[in-house]
């Protein structure tokens, strides 16, 4: 059976656990997994967009206001991080790999919904 976007998300996850990364190539490994999750999980299309513009698909998300702050500030230091050579410590990685995880684990689908969630897709489809 096909795996679940928020299972493909949390094994990606776990597989980056302990891993070296240097900065930039964590950036786009990270941002990768988030942007195929939120891509998946709720139909937007995630991986062709900008920073900028995928900070406007994630306050479509159902997020509180501080996760999808949070998650706002994670996806600006990604694009610092792979386009201008910014780099954080394995503390911050890990804090990024958390609040990932955190995220997907508040959007997945309660158990017996399937992928349907409440939010609606580009097309303004229920998801």
């Amino acid at each position: 059976p096909e795996l679940e976007p928020h299972e493909v998300a949390l094994a990606a996850l776990r597989e980056m656990e302990g891993k070296e990364f240097d900065s930039r190539l964590f950036a786009f490994e990270v941002s990768e997994i988030t942007r195929r999750y939120v891509e998946g999980r709720f139909g937007y299309q995630a991986m062709d967009k900008t920073g900028m513009e995928f900070l406007e698909v994630l306050h479509k998300l159902p997020l509180d206001t501080e996760h999808t702050d949070r998650m706002a500030r994670l996806v600006r230091r990604w694009d610092m991080s792979k386009y201008a050579g910014t780099e954080f410590s394995d503390e911050r990685r890990q804090r990024d790999l958390d609040l990932v995880r955190d995220m997907v684990e508040m959007t997945r689908p309660v158990e017996g919904e399937g992928e349907e969630g409440g939010a609606e897709n580009e097309s303004g489809e229920a998801i």
